[in-house]
Order: structure tokens, then C-alpha cells, then sequence
């Protein structure tokens, strides 16, 4: 029960909000001033690998090298050629060494001037290093020296792979690089599947290999190849539908579905009785036929629903483990682990997920290929893990995250990047990433997935994408660096006030602590949450002046179409909470503003987050029945209510619908 202080304390919460939002509360907030301190190139000794002095440097690659070795050899050459027009010969090791030498991959020139212990290095960790006028570049030979490739051309080259649209390649006449480089790098994170704007980071073989994500999901086909080495390939899914179809099962067998409270066997899209020996068979069938696919990893997820069965069998199960409903699946998964051992795939992992009624751990120790996807599908993310004193946040992570990790070896967190209410909307996680992404690690996850549909760069969608490689790569990274190593080429040279304002909306705009209550929020909160974000008047009118100020910097035309699909992201905010040029008290003013959001919103090709559901109405229907009178979460067919989409001609019928349909 709540105490009295705690029911004032959410009072007092509401009525300064509320203040905030009429202009009475509005303190004034300090103009932004960038960062002015030039940077510092270097100025040590260098090498000149291309151009006036270059001498004759060749590309050295092992006689036996490894496809993605070969591949490497490659891709330095062509993209040594792209900058200044030098195209560089390539040899094997077998010729007599030279002085000048690009050293990639596993040859026989390691020895006595340097060696390259790939037993420490992985399959993706890589090494840089300069052996007086040599230059080594040489890892894993999966992906190791591939990554220590691109690596090599970003650092010291001023390359950059932005997105699958947006790569820089310089072009200068000479190619220097320092004379003293000493360069090692290992994955933190094994398994690197985040790319949250599909079209714009999933079609693009050297992005993804920029950027180092290794992913099945959400990666170009050719990845996978040998010679752009391989991909890992974590199955997941809700697969229960498909390895036990309702429409295949019911009539003759419907024990092999869930039972209900009232003693009924549920049908439709439902989940199994995991305790039914012969739903265990089928399953251990589907997963060692499936291994044959899939060697790697084999997916057997429930569906994405909550029904749980609650027959005599399963009950006992339950309560043998402490009323956990993941008893049975975690004994179901160590059967299929077995069954898949026994048919000769024994280092095939077997997934589910850890989610929703399957999201508390169980006590049975699970099978050592048994792998788990965590699933913290309610957390709030405006906070750091610290700082958030949401009950359900700090039970997920300090009690289920560590049960989970006390009976589970291979933990892969399944996370949730943006609102499913509204792709479109602010959703201000910036602050917390690197906390997060730092803490599942130190708490044994191996690898992360983001659980996206977006097709539409708004909200940040493709820097987010960027964020979470480099820092799953290695979280400690310093988010300050990698900003700076990618906005300015993304957003031009006003990045800093995009910068400012996502520091101000995420540290302290969003998850606000007032009068003693914290505001939160989760993966299913609309624009209007209060603790999404919340800004007085001059708040709004400082991230207003931030977002012009950026976009009058910018000097190339996409650099400005990427600023203004950022924004939409607050104009959709301001809309939703009907604040600064959207205000309720000047309607037509605010009807005004809606026509050139949903406008802009159509110019910048952000009319769909994926391929489906989440689509926005036609410019004819927005139009005709005159949709912009309400906010931009009802701009489609999912909120308006899918009955209705063709049948209403005028905003009252469609209104009604929306409420009543």
C-alpha cells in the first residue's frame, strides 16, 4: 500500500507537470555554446604508403590465406585505389620480403620482428601494428583481419561507413599513415545483431563489416560467404505456430495445447503443454531436422503470446520449481538439447526466449547448449541501471537477468530500441545505452539482438545502429569519441547542437524525478508518457533553437535530410503533447503545423516503420478526412482501427470508429 507521503509526492508531481506544460513553471535554460577547441591532427613521423615518396609498397597475403583473407588483400587495395588512384600490387608470402610491406593476414613474415597470437585475438580480434616501415594488419582468420581492414582505413584513412547509403571515401594525393602504430582489439560481445533501420543497415556488405555486426538477422545474404567471413548464426523466432500448427493438431490431439483456468484446451494462436510427451517429440523432431539447416543454432520460441498451460502436470512442474512457469520449458529445452546432441550436432545451441510468462528463470540447471534470449520487454530505458527505482526494472535485472545467469551459459539479450506505440516519436534511450550494454555484459550476456521493424531513419534510428556495434563491440568505449567520430560526417558541421540536444532530452528531459516521484517508461509508451519527455516552454524553445541552428550548418543536402528525419521524431513529440507550434490554444496554428508534419513526414520517405501494419494513411485520405485534426499517433490505419480503412468518409465517422470500432 502506498504511503500518504509517496500519494502527496505523486500530487505535487502532477500538478508541477502540469505547470509546465501551461508555462507557469518555466525557468529560463542557458544558450548552448559548442565545443570551439580545433582538433589536433597529428604531426609525429609518418609512412608514406601512396603518392609523391611513396616508394614501392606491395600488399602481402599468406600463400594459403584464408577466403576472408584474400578478401581483405583485396578490399585495402581498392579502397587504397578509391582515395588517391593507386592501385597497389598484391603478392603472396613466397617472394623474398621487401621493406615496404602491407602485411594482411597470416603469413610468413611473422617471427622474430613480430608475431601474431591468434589463440588471444579469436576469430574477430585484430592487430595493427608498424615494424619500422612495414605495416601489419592481421587477426582472425574468420573476421579478424577483415575488421582489422576497415578498421586500419577509418582510424588512420578518415574513412567512414555511415550507413549502406552514406559512405565517405576521401580522396587526397598522398596516403600517410603514422610510422608508430601498436593497434590491438578483441570483441567484448560474440554476437552482434543490431542493425535497427534495415534498408539503410542491412543491405550493405561493407557496412556491416565496418561496423563490425555479425548477425544473421539483419545483415546482407552475402555475408554469410567465407569470404566475407561468415555471419553467426543465431536462430530466433516465435516458432511454436510452425513446429506445432493449431490448424495440423486440434481436432484429433488437443491435449497438445495449453490448458486454461477453466479446465479448456485452448486453440488459435496459443502456446503448447510443454509437459506432453508426445509435444516434447515433436519438438526434438523439428529441432534435429532443423540442425541440418541450421548447425549453429536452432530456434524453438513459443508464440508471442501469455498463455501458459495450467494442467495437473504442468501445475506439479510449477511448484516444484518455486511456482516458476518456466519449469517446463526448461525441461522441454533440455530434452530437444539432448535429442539434438544425440543426433550428431553436438555443439548445436537450441534458443527460446526469456519473455513475458517464460521471462522468470527456473531452477532446473539448463543443457551447456541450452541458449536463452532475455527479454526485458517492460524495463524503463530512460533511466541507467542505478539510477531507475522502477520495481519491475530492478526485479528484471537484479532478479531474473542473475537466475537466468545461474542456470543458463549463453545469455543473448533481446532488446527493444524504440516504442512499438509509434516508431516515429522521441524515444530517448541515448543516456542509458552504454550503462545498459556495460551491465548485461559484466552479467554474462555473449551477444545482443535489437528487436526492430523500422525501415525509416527517424528518431536517430541509423546512429543508434552504429552505437550499438561499436559498443557491443566494446562497451567502454567513449561515447563522446564515437559521436564525434560520426556526426559531423552524418549531420555536418552543426552536429554539436544535435549532440546538446540529445544529451538535454535524455539526461534531463525524459525519466524526470519531480517532488520525489520518478517518471517512467517502456517499449509500448506513446508520445503523450510522462516519462518519455518533459519540457517547460523554454525548454521546447531551446531544443527548437538547437535543431535550427543544426540544420542552417548543414552544407551537403543529405546532411540536411538526415537533421530533418532526426526532428520529426521531436515535431511528432511536440504534436502529441500538443506543445510550442502544435498548442491547442491556437488551432489553426496547430492544424497548420499537423498538414506540414505529415507533409514532411512524406518528402523525407518516413511514411512506413516496417513493411506492414505500422504504415501511414495517403496524402488523399489524411486530407479528405481531415486526419490532421488529431495527433500523429492516430496518422494510421493500426490506431485509426483496420475495420475502418475505406469505409468512413468524414472525420466524425472516423472518429467514431477510432473510439467505439
Amino acid at each position: 500500500m502506498r504511503s500518504v507521503k509517496s500519494v502527496f509526492a505523486s500530487i505535487f508531481a502532477y500538478i508541477y507537470m502540469a505547470g509546465m506544460f501551461l508555462g507557469v513553471i518555466n525557468p529560463s535554460v542557458e544558450p548552448f555554446a559548442p565545443d570551439e577547441a580545433a582538433f589536433s591532427g597529428y604531426d609525429g613521423p609518418v609512412l608514406t604508403i601512396a603518392g609523391t615518396g611513396a616508394g614501392d609498397y606491395v600488399i602481402i597475403k599468406g600463400a594459403d590465406a584464408s577466403p576472408s583473407e584474400n578478401a581483405a588483400a583485396e578490399k585495402l587495395r581498392g579502397y587504397l585505389e578509391q582515395i588517391c588512384g593507386v592501385s597497389l600490387e598484391i603478392r603472396d608470402d613466397s617472394g623474398t620480403p621487401q621493406e615496404k610491406e602491407i602485411i594482411v593476414g597470416k603469413t610468413n613474415r611473422e617471427g622474430d620482428d613480430f608475431t601474431v597470437d591468434r589463440d588471444d585475438l579469436g576469430e574477430e580480434g585484430f592487430i595493427i601494428k608498424t615494424v619500422g616501415d612495414k605495416i601489419v594488419i592481421a587477426g582472425g582468420e574468420m573476421r579478424g583481419t577483415l575488421y582489422g581492414i576497415f578498421d586500419f582505413l577509418e582510424k588512420y584513412l578518415g574513412c567512414r561507413w555511415l550507413s549502406a547509403e552514406h559512405i565517405i571515401i576521401p580522396e587526397n594525393a598522398e596516403i600517410k599513415v603514422p610510422a608508430q602504430i601498436d593497434e590491438r582489439e578483441v570483441p567484448y560481445y560474440y554476437y552482434r545483431d543490431c542493425a535497427i533501420v534495415r534498408p539503410m543497415t542491412s543491405i550493405n556488405t561493407d557496412y556491416a563489416l565496418a561496423n563490425r555486426m555479425n548477425g544473421r538477422h539483419f545483415k546482407p545474404d552475402d555475408l554469410s560467404l567465407p569470404e566475407n567471413g561468415g555471419s553467426v548464426d543465431f536462430d530466433t523466432g516465435h516458432y511454436s505456430g510452425i513446429i506445432l500448427p493449431v490448424e495440423e493438431y486440434y481436432d484429433e490431439h488437443p491435449e497438445y495445447f495449453a490448458m486454461d483456468g477453466d479446465g479448456n484446451r485452448r486453440s488459435g494462436y496459443t502456446n503448447p503443454c510443454m509437459s506432453n510427451e508426445e509435444v516434447i517429440r515433436i519438438f526434438c523432431d523439428y529441432a534435429v531436422n532443423r540442425a541440418a539447416e541450421t548447425p549453429v543454432c536452432v530456434a524453438i520460441g513459443l508464440n508471442d503470446c501469455e498463455d501458459t498451460c495450467l494442467c495437473e502436470k504442468c501445475a506439479e512442474i510449477y511448484n516444484e520449481e518455486n511456482g516458476a512457469t518456466t519449469a517446463t520449458i526448461a525441461r522441454l529445452l533440455n530434452r530437444v538439447c539432448e535429442a539434438v546432441a544425440d543426433a550428431g550436432y553436438e555443439d548445436t545451441r537450441v534458443s527460446i526466449f526469456a519473455y513475458k510468462t517464460t521471462f522468470p528463470p527456473p531452477m532446473t540447471k539448463l543443457h551447456k547448449n541450452a541458449q536463452i534470449y532475455y527479454c526485458p520487454i517492460y524495463m524503463c530505458y530512460v533511466h541507467t541501471p542505478g539510477e531507475c527505482t522502477q520495481e519491475y526494472t530492478n526485479w528484471a535485472k537484479d532478479e531474473v537477468l542473475q537466475g537466468w545467469r545461474e542456470v543458463c551459459d549463453n545469455i543473448v539479450i533481446y532488446d527493444y530500441p524504440l516504442t512499438y506505440d509509434h516508431y516515429g516519436i522521441a524515444y530517448p534511450i541515448w543516456n542509458s545505452l552504454q550503462p545498459y550494454l556495460q551491465y548485461y555484459y559484466e552479467n554474462g550476456a555473449i551477444g545482443l539482438i535489437t528487436c526492430t521493424n523500422s525501415v525509416n531513419d527517424v528518431n536517430f534510428y541509423v546512429m543508434l545502429s552504429y552505437l550499438y556495434a561499436r559498443l557491443l563491440w566494446n562497451p567502454y568505449t567513449d561515447i563522446e569519441e564515437l559521436c564525434s567520430n560520426y556526426m559531423p560526417y552524418y549531420y555536418g558541421d552543426g552536429w554539436q547542437y544535435i549532440r546538446e540536444y540529445m544529451r538535454a532530452a535524455s539526461e534531463e528531459y525524459s525519466g524526470r524525478t519531480i517532488c520525489g516521484k520518478q517518471f517512467h517508461t517502456r517499449y509500448d509508451d506513446g508520445a503523450t508518457s510522462t516519462g518519455m519527455m518533459s519540457l517547460s516552454n523554454k525548454e521546447i524553445a531551446y531544443c527548437d533553437g538547437l535543431w535550427a541552428k543544426a540544420k542552417s550548418m548543414a552544407t551537403e543536402d543529405w546532411q540536411l535530410v538526415n537533421i530533418r528525419r532526426a526532428e520529426l521524431s521531436y515535431r511528432i513529440w511536440k504534436s502529441g503533447n500538443m506543445r510550442g507550434e502544435f498548442s491547442p490554444f491556437k488551432l489553426r496554428s496547430r492544424f497548420r503545423n499537423n498538414k506540414l508534419l505529415f507533409d514532411d513526414i512524406w518528402e523525407l520517405d518516413c511514411t512506413q516503420h516496417n513493411q506492414t501494419e505500422y504504415g501511414y494513411v495517403t496524402p488523399e485520405e489524411f486530407y479528405s478526412l481531415k486526419i490532421y485534426h488529431m495527433p500523429p499517433q492516430y496518422w494510421n490505419w493500426r490506431q485509426l482501427g483496420r475495420n475502418n480503412q475505406g469505409k468512413v468518409s468524414n472525420f466524425r465517422e472516423m472518429l467514431w470508429g477510432t473510439i467505439f470500432g
